[in-house]
């Protein structure tokens, strides 16, 4: 983060959202547990979240299945384009690690991708939530919880192996 950089906080449950963004574009997105704070070098602005929060909060509630938020992403070219392919999974639908490699024309690169996905920084906006193991659930960065909690917003039940 950079000293340009506010959040913003959603309240959901299982847990809080801290959305941060820097000069208009969203650049990541935190799950914070109940005991945990933000922290204390970002100062809070819902004024400038606004276009970022407005959408998650859609998204939360249903009412939103895609996001046109301006993004800031930092990562390698072949992160970036894994988290552009992501991007493509439709509402609803999972896809695994396998799959994604094989859309972007990577066969063989599942594990490559999983790095991938574990380092997204921007999670429901780039959704990696909807990104499974062949095998069962796979992981999240947010926990288990909250990405079965994200994939029933959007119809899903997912089974644990």
């Amino acid at each position: 983060m950079n000293d340009q950089s506010v959040y913003d906080l959603i309240e959901w449950s299982p847990v809080n959202l801290m959305l941060t963004v820097c000069h208009g574009e969203l650049i990541g997105v935190n799950f914070l547990r109940e005991n945990e704070d933000p922290p204390r070098e970002i100062p809070r602005d819902p004024e400038a979240a606004k276009f970022a929060t407005s959408q998650v909060q859609e998204y939360l509630s249903g009412k939103r299945k895609s996001f046109d938020l301006p993004l800031t992403l930092h990562g390698s070219p072949f992160q970036v384009g894994v988290w552009m392919q992501l991007r493509q999974v439709p509402y609803g639908q999972l896809q695994s690690y396998s799959e994604v490699a094989r859309a972007m024309g990577r066969y063989g690169a599942s594990r490559a991708v999983g790095g991938a996905v574990r380092r997204n920084r921007l999670p429901i906006i780039i959704p990696c939530h909807r990104i499974t193991s062949k095998n069962g659930p796979g992981g999240f960065t947010g926990g288990l919880d909250i990405k079965k909690a994200l994939l029933e917003i959007e119809g899903v039940t997912l089974e644990d192996e």
